[in-house]
């Protein structure tokens, strides 16, 4: 199978030339949107694999670009994005991609997308074939279909009918003795949130013509709740009436799980659990667009610890990442659960009060906050005492954007610190 990779990163385009490679396709490498839309005119790619952040564009102009002509309708394409893809899940599949994977991803989790990228290109192009060679393939696609826990169905609208492969009902938690196949039997499993955006996605593939895509949750009959990756498109006949729909549910349940572990990790400080300094100063540019908005008042406390490196000389290092932890924790527990509070490295923290009422509901917090720390931690069996200095900042009388409240703020802590310096 050709197979056009569209990514100007030079190690990623080595990594899929070989693994594309090593499963027996043929690639052609483009570095930007103008050289893979002339390479796709030219020639047939079943498979397309798109990055979206292109020099100078967003890849996602190529991926409509493709479904816009007559054979986009046959390629599969994969779009290649950052670590938060789901927050831009809805555009990346109105621009006509089949699925995307987040970077950064594992290898195995790749290998997996590829086996179904494949297996889609297959029912799109091999449709009338597969009927003819289904009996002797049936055994290998059940395999291949429990490998990526991806199954097809088939949509007799005329009847009313549902033909699933079995991995759907494996997927769904059902057999085909509990399951009558129709339609509205399908949209039962589907969670009473999400169900109308599937009905939604389903008649408006239906009324233009189009493929849809769409993630969505689903209640096995078990009560456990999955997250599946649906698509389908649908068949006319010579009056342009649609007659039936064939498409693909696959479990990304597990896909989820890493996901959102590898966001986690990306935006927090593993020995405290608090969020990191990248993400504080993510929330914290957020909270000042909302405070801007809104016209209202925000507060950021810079804390650093007092007498914390003398634990780290006397005790060791194990002892001293103890003590943090239990710092994070003892923070965490005088905040409402709205609060950013951050670990910024070392032994500095910060904190993120928004919509607060007054300065002075913002300094008894900050001092409650102090007493606690300054209670005694038992550490293996040591006797440890410590303190805490901080600093407050307001916005807007004290700095308007996230550097100037912070200086603002690590000034006045210093002050606290060292009164008479």
């Amino acid at each position: 199978m050709n197979v056009l990779i569209v990514e100007d990163d030079v190690n990623m385009q080595k990594l899929l030339t070989q693994l594309l490679e090593s499963r027996g396709h043929q690639v052609t490498l483009c570095d930007n949107v103008e050289c893979a839309w002339e390479k796709y005119q030219a020639g047939i790619y079943p498979f397309v694999i798109l990055d979206i952040l292109l020099p100078g564009v967003n890849g996602l102009s190529l991926s409509k670009k493709i479904r816009d002509t007559l054979k986009g309708q046959y390629s599969y394409i994969l779009v290649i994005t950052v670590l938060n893809a789901t927050d831009d899940m809805w555009e990346i599949l109105k621009a006509g991609a089949d699925d995307y994977i987040a970077k950064p991803f594992i290898i195995d989790m790749l290998e997996v997308r590829l086996a179904v990228a494949e297996q889609q290109v297959l029912v799109r192009h091999d449709l009338k074939n597969i009927q003819d060679t289904l009996q002797q393939r049936e055994q290998s696609l059940a395999e291949a279909q429990r490998i990526a826990h991806l199954g097809n169905w088939d949509w007799d609208m005329v009847n009313n009918t549902l033909r699933w492969s079995d991995e759907i009902y494996r997927i769904f938690g059902t057999t085909p003795q509990e399951f009558e196949a129709t339609y509205e039997a399908f949209l039962e499993f589907v969670h009473p949130d999400d169900r109308q955006n599937v009905i939604n996605a389903v008649n408006e593939s239906i009324a233009t013509g189009s493929h849809y895509s769409i993630e969505h949750r689903i209640i096995q009959r078990g009560g456990n709740e999955i997250i599946v990756f649906e698509n389908g498109e649908a068949s006319y006949d010579s009056d342009n009436k649609p007659v039936s729909m064939i498409g693909t549910v696959q479990d990304i349940s597990e896909r989820k799980i890493i996901e959102d572990k590898l966001e986690y990790l990306a935006g927090h400080d593993m020995l405290t659990g608090l969020v990191n300094r990248h993400y504080f100063y993510t929330s914290l540019n957020q909270a000042l667009a909302r405070a801007r908005r809104n016209q209202n008042t925000l507060a950021v406390v810079y804390i650093d610890l007092d007498k914390f490196k003398p634990v780290n000389d006397k005790y060791g290092h194990n002892t001293g990442d103890q003590l943090l932890h239990e710092v994070g924790l003892r923070l965490k527990s005088k905040l409402r659960e709205s609060d950013v509070v951050a670990r910024l490295g070392g032994d500095e923290f910060a904190i993120i009060f928004e919509n607060i009422t007054s300065t002075e509901s913002v300094k008894i917090v900050s001092e409650n906050t102090r007493k606690e720390i300054e209670k005694t931690f038992i550490l293996d069996g040591n006797i440890i005492n410590i303190g805490l200095s901080y600093g407050l900042a307001y916005y807007p009388g004290d700095g308007e954007d996230a550097d100037s409240l912070l200086e603002f703020a690590d000034r006045a802590m210093y002050k606290m610190k060292y009164p008479f310096n």
